[in-house]
């Protein structure tokens, strides 16, 4: 009898893995060019959210008859249901009033406003996303403060590079500056991050060189290095962090973000030595 149940058990399960399936697609503009970072769920199951890569290539679990449920910020939604598991293509209907331009990658522009908690400084802060006419770059710049004593700067350069192989490298230029009780630091960063559409590759870190002048307690000038890292879950939350080795100290932060097609909030604590802070953030996608 047990036997029996295993048998019935094996073949009931053979025929799930058969019935759904891992396709590939690709999703389209009017033009027949790829929309990158578009998210593609199976309204039919309770797998994971999918997004398209820089070329507009997806790949998800799912079975004929099953709904895929297509958003992109800038291209109407669009629910597609599943003919076959070959290849397939949607194509995607830009929102009236959006006004389209090619480009190989795809960062949304934002702009936001945040808190910090234990220094009592509010800021903004706003991105450009990839930029054409600078070819992928994107640019972001933040400023908070406490109309007193206490502020910081931030300044951040983004830029794709294409490499051989399906291979892409996305270099950050960073400049921090902060002013907090009394004390003061400069922090220059270089972030060099390999990215590819092979998913066993998605997990690489970033590189972190870096340089820190920081007078508080004691005076300290030193180069440093460390990794940065972001893991993606389904429902749009993001955990992401960084740590970086100087001389005599460490530089770390810790964060988490929630964000959907217009809306980001996040949570964030930095750790430099004397300089300690918490903060929240709250930011929202714009089209221009």
């Amino acid at each position: 009898m047990r036997l029996l149940i295993f048998l019935l058990a094996l073949i009931m399960t053979s025929l799930s893995c058969e019935a759904q399936r891992k396709i590939r697609g690709v999703v389209l503009d009017s033009l027949g060019e790829g929309i990158s970072y578009t998210s593609i769920k199976n309204v039919s199951s309770k797998k994971k959210i999918e997004f398209t890569d820089n070329k507009g290539r997806f790949l998800i679990r799912a079975k004929v008859g099953d709904t895929l449920n297509i958003e992109n910020i800038y291209y109407e939604n669009l629910q597609y249901v599943v003919t076959n598991t070959n290849n397939i293509e949607i194509r995607l209907k830009l929102i009236p009033g959006c006004v389209l331009v090619i480009t190989e990658y795809y960062k949304p522009k934002k702009i936001g406003v945040s808190y910090g908690s234990n220094y009592g400084t509010t800021g903004i802060y706003a991105n450009t996303g990839y930029l054409n006419i600078l070819a992928d770059t994107d640019i972001n710049l933040g400023y908070a403060t406490d109309f007193s004593s206490n502020d910081r700067a931030d300044v951040t350069m983004e830029k794709h590079f294409r490499l051989r192989n399906d291979w892409d490298l996305s270099t950050t230029i960073a400049f921090q500056k902060a002013d907090f009780k009394g004390n003061q630091f400069f922090n220059y960063q270089l972030i060099l991050n390999p990215g590819t559409n092979y998913r066993i590759f998605k997990w690489i870190p970033s590189i972190v060189l870096a340089h820190l002048n920081y007078n508080a307690s004691e005076n300290i000038e030193s180069f440093g290095y460390g990794i940065k890292h972001s893991i993606y879950i389904p429902s749009g939350i993001c955990f992401n962090g960084s740590f970086v080795k100087y001389r005599d100290l460490y530089h770390w932060i810790l964060g988490t973000e929630y964000n959907n097609r217009i809306v980001d909030i996040g949570l964030q604590y930095e750790d430099l030595e004397a300089y300690n802070e918490f903060s929240i953030y709250l930011s929202k996608t714009i089209r221009f």
